[in-house]
């Protein structure tokens, strides 16, 4: 199977407005989506507050978006220069995501993502975060 740049770009930008779909339908629904580890477990996950997080930077409340979740910001950067190398690849012929993608799977990038989830949960659990 070959790798097509602009479907792919096409399919990434197309899941980045589903996102502000649901981001849209949370902010003026009381739709409420529950977080199944910390139902089980009683104690919260890493992500726990995520969606509060982002939720928050979209009505330009940055620092409490960060202090929600520890993980908003690198998401956030991260998520902005996905976005960029869609734009990329669906308006030239070049391989942005899959130089994106060869960047993130470089082993001091998963050391550091697994770094951080584990401060973000340390985060969590230690302020109890309610989901």
């Amino acid at each position: 199977m070959s790798y097509s740049n602009k479907s792919h770009a096409k399919k990434v930008l197309l899941i980045y407005g589903s996102g502000v779909l649901l981001a849209i339908i949370a902010y003026h629904t009381p739709f409420f989506i529950p977080c199944v580890w910390k139902w089980l477990t009683g104690i919260p996950c890493p992500a726990c507050g995520i969606t509060r997080a982002f939720l928050l930077a979209g009505q330009f409340r940055w620092v409490e978006a960060i202090q929600m979740n520890l993980l908003f910001l690198p998401l956030f950067f991260g998520m902005i220069a996905y976005f960029i190398c869609a734009v990329v690849e669906l308006c030239t012929n070049k391989y942005a995501i899959k130089w994106f993608n060869s960047i993130l799977a470089k082993k001091w990038v998963i050391a550091l993502v697994i770094a951080l989830t584990a401060l973000s949960w340390y985060y969590n659990i230690v302020r109890d975060i309610c989901c």
